[in-house]
């Protein structure tokens, strides 16, 4: 990095300047912690510097504080109160800038939408593209230079320093406005802009965290622990042990083929859910308009429970954003929930992170907390390692997801571009409910069914909901049926993930996941190319070389004539010993492949 500007503006008075250095303070931490996505151990390892500044023109006194990963820095400020007492203040603006010595060898990746441009920073759900790092601030774009997180940067060049990626983003977002960057005129730097213009705060005030992830390969991206680890510890009086209520697991959703359905459509769906051996199913938009909803609903999660399905429940935030006698529709809005014996709620449409929002959020997780309910929040902004502190949110949307596929007069398809990019952008942030698994030629876009099952594998969700038609899926007649058993095998939690080579931001994403069960593994590559690629080698050297295994492989063949593709499965037994990759591995245009590798004398697959 550059030399960079920090400081705060309070009362329109900029601490950042004309500041004198009162005390300094050191700390080695070195931590783990449990965790839930990509790996199951977390492992905090950082220095925790701490500055006393004076603003000499004010005396105010203020606190910098640092904290220094082997793949990452981190920094926030912290406003204590004047007087020891609790006192509102006007938070102005950020005056924290991030400046990079970009050459044209630095690829920028960031999100954009090009129709309703407006929902880009409300929603967090756009196209993830590319661009020269040092073009972001004068890139024709409806909203100009304001990018949000992640923003990316790669060094292609082949003479690139020791971490030819970096990430910006913010972590531990509570009690304040997000954070977006503003691409300056001079091409190297990006200034912080919060949602909020001004906005009242009480002090004492610690903002979030400033984060800047190092990373020398893209495996050591995406399996960063320091986002999460920026974040508090769970509270232990809500959440005082595992948390039983909050099982990872796959839902089901009619409303992405049909929309909401009458109660008796809804038992279909749970019907499907059990037969693909699926946890839960989601009720979205349109449930309370049944008649005498409440008593219906618990009709529908009693049918539900003999199913051994648990259901979920949407609702609209601003039906229960009234902040009077502490959220007293939302306390109630989830006592009522509780009562039906559904397991959780779907809370949407906050588009927006100002602080009143992300105050919201807050509260939804803790008075879900309180009634043993977990979360999908979705119309929201990104994640900021929030699933640290509340383990009850399995997920968010803040992505470009399978939706758009059901939007198809407002939006094209999404790529297969954009999904090759996702788990080196989006998913490095945590979570994403990108509502995978579209099997039927017309709601899949350019991409084939084995590249949809394989999203299954690279997203990261720990309530993963499938956007098909459970019907669909189970039904033997479809090309897909050679496959089934693998679908219901994927697991949506993972004890370790390796990104394999030679995976390419945007072009080409190979991983390798072990599950928890057994000494499972599944191996997953999706094209991000219109056109087909060979792959000359995967590495399989995260196997154990010296067990042998069951191996089932999911790929495509080219048709006579060249188009589409028919899915095919290849059966055998990888034994000890033998060759540690896969040799010449095709992928068409859009493509996907998927590996199981089960050991023999293991878990049956069911």
């Amino acid at each position: 990095m550059l030399p960079s500007a920090l400081g705060i503006s309070v009362d329109g008075t900029d601490l950042g300047i004309d500041v004198e250095l009162v005390s300094k303070e050191e700390q080695q931490v070195r931590k783990t912690y449990a965790t839930r996505g990509k790996h199951d151990v977390a492992e905090a390892h950082y220095s925790h510097v701490s500055f006393t500044l004076r603003h000499r023109p004010t005396t105010r006194v203020w606190h910098l504080h640092f904290r220094l990963f082997p793949d990452g820095l981190s920094f926030r400020y912290s406003l204590p109160a004047i007087n020891a007492t609790y006192e509102p203040r006007h938070v102005i603006q950020e005056t924290s800038q991030f400046s990079f010595p970009f050459t044209a060898d630095d690829a920028a990746w960031f999100f954009e939408r090009d129709k309703l441009s407006h929902y880009e920073l409300l929603s967090y759900a756009g196209v993830f593209r590319t661009a020269p790092a040092s073009s972001l601030s004068s890139r024709p774009r409806s909203r100009g230079p304001l990018y949000g997180a992640p923003l990316i940067f790669h060094d292609v060049s082949a003479g690139a320093g020791p971490f030819p990626y970096r990430l910006l983003t913010e972590a531990a977002l509570y009690e304040y406005p997000g954070m977006r960057y503003i691409a300056l005129p001079d091409n190297n730097t990006f200034r912080a802009d919060l949602a909020d213009e001004t906005v009242a705060l009480s002090l004492p005030l610690p903002t979030p965290w400033r984060v800047i992830l190092l990373a020398r390969t893209l495996d050591e991206l995406i399996n960063s622990d320091v986002i999460t680890s920026l974040n508090p510890a769970p509270d232990p009086d809500l959440f005082p042990s595992y948390l039983s209520y909050a099982k990872p697991g796959r839902s089901v959703w009619r409303w992405w083929r049909y929309d909401t359905g009458t109660p008796e459509e809804e038992k279909q769906y749970i019907d499907g859910a059990a037969g693909l051996g699926f946890e839960y199913t989601t009720i979205d938009d349109g449930w309370a308009d049944w008649p005498d909803k409440w008593a219906t609903m618990k009709a529908v999660c009693d049918y539900g429970r003999e199913k051994g399905v648990g259901v979920m429940l949407w609702e609209d935030c601003a039906k229960v954003e009234d902040t009077a006698d502490d959220y007293a529709d939302l306390r109630l809005f989830l006592d009522n929930v509780k009562a039906t014996g559904a397991v959780g709620v779907k809370f949407d449409f906050f588009n927006n992170e100002t602080v009143s929002r992300v105050r919201l959020q807050t509260k939804m997780l803790v008075e879900s907390a309180k009634r043993d309910l977990f979360i999908n929040f979705h119309g929201i902004q990104k994640p900021t390692g929030e699933t640290r502190r509340f383990p009850n949110e399995l997920t968010r949307e803040a992505v470009w997801g399978m939706e758009i596929n059901k939007m198809s007069d407002d939006y094209p398809p999404i790529e297969s571009s954009h999904n090759a990019a996702l788990p080196f952008t989006r998913f490095v942030l945590g979570a994403a409910d990108y509502t995978p698994l579209a099997l039927a030629k017309e709601w899949r876009g350019p991409t084939t069914v084995v590249h949809q099952i394989a999203l299954l594998v690279l997203f990261d969700s720990p309530l993963t909901t499938i956007a098909e038609d459970p019907s669909f899926i189970l039904d033997p007649t479809q090309p897909h049926a050679a496959a089934l058993d693998v679908i219901k095998a994927i697991p949506t939690i993972w004890q370790h993930t390796r990104v394999l080579p030679p995976s390419k931001i945007g072009e080409l994403a190979v991983m390798a996941r072990k599950a928890h069960r057994g000494d499972m593994w599944f191996l997953a590559a999706i094209n991000g190319k219109s056109e087909t690629q060979t792959i000359d080698e995967i590495p399989v050297h995260f196997l154990d070389s010296e067990r042998a295994y069951e191996m089932v492989m999911i790929y495509t063949t080219e048709t006579e004539g060249g188009e589409g593709g028919q899915v095919k499965r290849e059966e055998g037994r990888w034994d000890p010993g033998q060759q540690r990759a896969l040799k010449n591995v095709r992928l068409l245009g859009g493509d996907g492949l998927v590996v199981m590798w089960r050991p023999l004398g293991g878990d049956q697959l069911t």
